[in-house]
């Protein structure tokens, strides 16, 4: 079994990742043989809130508690200024880490973890995954084909909060 760390517990995303990992789904399975096995955030209240309701069993006192602990980290701060700061000590450890969106805000700070990464050998990513997700995949070749034949002109994709992969789009037929 994969064991993750998650580094910030602020976002919806710390309890959407673990609950996926954690928390069997309507048919008493677990969609992933990975468990989110240790979490840390900066609000040590809403970091406690996360880890009870998403069976997450250790708070770390500080993200590098767990290095040696886990097999992988997903770095979720809501500012992408934090990433590179929480980042860079897994990635220097050969910790795998996914840091979510944004990446980072500035150029230096996204160099810095590629660098950092490569000097490493070890895999880092991020980014938004609902690219990945099956319905937006569907949609993307839907409108290309619509858009090649002029009957789509644009179109967006809003995901719920919920991971579900609601998603919604705005049709603007061409007026011929």
């Amino acid at each position: 079994m994969l064991k993750v760390g998650i580094v910030g517990s602020e976002s919806t995303h710390s309890q959407t990742f673990a609950g996926l990992a954690n928390l069997p789904a309507t048919n008493g399975k677990y969609l992933f043989n990975a468990r989110v096995t240790t979490i840390w955030g900066a609000d040590s209240v809403r970091t406690e809130q996360v880890a009870k309701e998403k069976k997450i069993p250790v708070i770390a006192e500080k993200p590098e508690d767990m290095i040696g602990k886990v097999d992988t980290v997903m770095v979720v701060p809501r500012r992408g200024g934090q990433h590179r700061r929480y980042a860079i000590p897994f990635l220097k450890a050969g910790i795998s880490t996914w840091v979510d969106k944004p990446f980072t805000h500035d150029y230096a700070d996204a160099e810095a973890l590629v660098k950092t990464a490569e000097e490493n050998r070890t895999l880092v990513c991020g980014g938004s995954i609902c690219k990945f997700c099956c319905d937006a995949i569907m949609l993307r070749k839907l409108f290309l084909q619509m858009h090649s034949t002029g009957q789509f002109i644009s179109g967006a994709f809003n995901f719920s909060r919920d991971i579900k992969c609601a998603v919604t789009v705005w049709k603007h037929r061409l007026n011929r």
